[in-house]
């Protein structure tokens, strides 16, 4: 049974119209819209809109690091069974009036809608389009005059933007069967009084939508019969199946390039607009530098690969916060019957069993090394030399955490090498620049080097009829 969007304790509505985009595949032309905040007037009492005329953005908070102008979903949203990107300003784009471009516009890059679309049915040829939530198609319209110059205010430079991003905007949709576990924690954060008060935030909900997102394959009937036990091992198992699928993601050679917030609660990867295709089992430094050695300023940038070690961090604070703000409610009496609150005390209970227990090695530095180090080297079958190149990296990796890592920084020194791979680059930057084991220097992925030159082709469209064309040529 699909999910009432204004059901879902953190959606927020905003209203839209009609737009002028074109799709690509005839099943998106009913997603043809762009959000218009002009339907919401200053004084009003009109009866509410119908929810499915309404696009549903997601308030977030994430474990780790948050922006002041950040409320959540700026520019996507839910609209009639599917998951928008780039429909314009929604009522969550709190930093309308930022400088931070970036995520303030509303817009959609098309190079980044272009690689979702691209990269879902790629991973979807190798058996592995369940490791993401898949972009089922694209919208394009031609850029209008007023954002003509809205590349160079984005990126702040003029960096070699591809010609289709000078020249057109698009809108993807996806599956909308996720949540993310910013989500959650914005939930928890904004419970109150309980139902004495309000009848927004309750203990019922939280577990409900908590653990249909955990499993959205999960019979109704078991969601609304959960207990504490099934919760914690439901959780355990989303967590479990996120690194397995990074793993999966790494062998065959998918570097995500930006992985906090945007992953589902279930354990898929959920923003795909930014990936760079290298050849399989690709693991190694970045570079934009094109120097013989690596710099080890870049090296801590850009490690591909290393996704893990940030959901290692997300997970491990995730958790804590999760077990903290039960405690929290639990201790001044915020459920409301004898049965919600001792249900908390054996999830709490639980819940540290598991953090302290199976998770963790993610509370430590050094476990999440260890850990990592064996789940990537069985991944990609290193040995020797290699896994002492892999054990240095995962240190670089770890030292962006700074106060957060314990420790002195070792020699950050790597026998990597330049590897020859055709790569198009994502977004608006210089070419990329791969260094890999000595020994993979020379392995050839010819279905990554077709898929990285299509891309490079398809960016270099400038009418809107011949870039439909090559996307609907697409074939892995």
């Amino acid at each position: 049974m699909p999910i009432r969007y204004d059901l879902v304790p953190w959606n927020r509505p905003s209203p839209v119209k009609r737009s002028n985009f074109t799709s690509l595949l005839l099943h998106g032309k009913k997603l043809n819209i762009e959000v218009d905040l002009g339907q919401i007037e200053s004084f009003s009492c009109k009866n509410p809109s119908p929810t499915s005329s309404l696009l549903y953005s997601d308030l977030q908070l994430k474990p780790l690091e948050n922006d002041r102008s950040f409320l959540g979903s700026g520019r996507s949203g839910f609209y009639r069974g599917h998951y928008l990107k780039g429909v314009g300003r929604t009522c969550l784009a709190v930093g309308w009036n930022s400088d931070n471009f970036y995520h303030s516009n509303g817009l959609l890059l098309p190079s980044g809608a272009i690689r979702e679309f691209v990269i879902s049915r790629y991973l979807a040829s190798k058996g592995l389009g369940h490791t993401i939530v898949r972009c089922k198609g694209l919208l394009f319209r031609k850029l209008p005059r007023k954002l003509k110059d809205h590349h160079t205010k984005i990126f702040k430079s003029k960096g070699r933007f591809a010609p289709i991003d000078q020249l057109f905007q698009a809108i993807s949709y996806k599956e909308d069967n996720f949540a993310r576990a910013s989500n959650i924690i914005w939930y928890l954060r904004s419970m109150g009084g309980g139902r004495r008060f309000l009848d927004d935030f309750n203990f019922v909900d939280l577990i409900y939508y908590f653990t249909r997102y955990l499993d959205p394959d999960l019979p109704l009937k078991r969601v609304e019969n959960i207990g504490p036990e099934s919760f914690v091992r439901l959780l355990a198992k989303a967590q479990k199946r996120t690194f397995e699928n990074q793993l999966k993601n790494i062998q065959a050679g998918v570097y995500w390039g930006s992985v906090v917030n945007n992953y589902a609660l279930d354990g898929r990867f959920l923003d795909l607009e930014v990936p760079t295709i290298f050849h399989k089992n690709f693991f190694g430094a970045m570079s934009y530098l094109n120097h013989p050695k690596i710099p080890a300023s870049q090296v801590f940038l850009w490690i591909g690969g290393l996704e893990l070690v940030d959901f290692a961090f997300d997970f491990r604070y995730f958790n804590a916060i999760l077990i903290n703000q039960l405690q929290f409610l639990i201790a001044n009496k915020f459920w409301v019957t004898d049965g919600e609150m001792e249900f908390s005390k054996i999830l709490v209970h639980l819940l540290k069993k598991y953090a302290d227990g199976e998770a963790g090695w993610m509370k430590t530095s050094w476990g999440i090394e260890k850990f990592l180090s064996a789940s990537v080297s069985k991944a990609l079958s290193l040995e020797g030399r290699e896994k002492k190149i892999l054990q240095r990296l995962i240190e670089a990796k770890l030292r962006q955490y700074g106060p957060l890592v314990s420790g002195t920084p070792k020699s950050m020194t790597f026998d990597l090498e330049k590897a020859d791979f055709n790569l198009a680059r994502p977004e608006a930057l210089d070419p990329v620049f791969p260094y890999v084991f000595p020994n993979h220097r020379s392995n050839r992925d010819t279905e990554a080097d077709w898929v990285n030159s299509e891309i490079l082709k398809i960016e270099q469209c400038r009418d809107l009829d011949t870039l439909m064309v090559k996307l609907e040529e697409f074939k892995v």
